[in-house]
C-alpha cells in the first residue's frame, strides 16, 4: 500500500507459493490455472472510503473497468502480484 495524493493505492497478490506446492506435491495445477484466469487489480481509495479500480478488468463491482485503461495484471495474466509501489 501507498499514500500517493490523497489516495491509499491498495495491490493484490495471489499466493503463489500454495499453487506451486499442490503442483510439485499433489500434480494438482487447478489453483494455478485459476490465477491465471484472475490476474491481481490495484485499487485506490480516497478519504471516504470510495473505491476505484485503477488496474483491472470490469466486473459488477466496476462494470466500467479501470481508470487506466489496463486489465488485471496490467494486460498480463502470469503478473501474480503487486510487490513494490512507488512515486516517481
Amino acid at each position: 500500500m501507498i499514500v500517493y495524493q490523497d489516495y491509499l493505492y491498495i495491490g493484490e497478490y495471489n499466493d503463489e507459493e500454495i499453487a506451486v506446492e499442490r503442483m510439485l506435491f499433489e500434480n494438482d495445477f487447478t489453483f494455478m490455472n485459476a490465477n491465471f484466469a484472475q490476474p491481481v487489480n490495484l485499487y485506490r481509495m480516497d478519504h471516504e472510503e470510495n473505491i476505484e479500480l485503477v488496474v483491472g478488468d470490469s466486473d459488477g463491482m466496476f462494470p466500467e473497468g479501470s481508470l487506466s485503461g489496463f486489465g488485471s495484471g496490467y494486460n498480463r495474466n502470469e503478473n501474480q502480484y503487486i510487490w513494490k509501489m512507488q512515486v516517481l
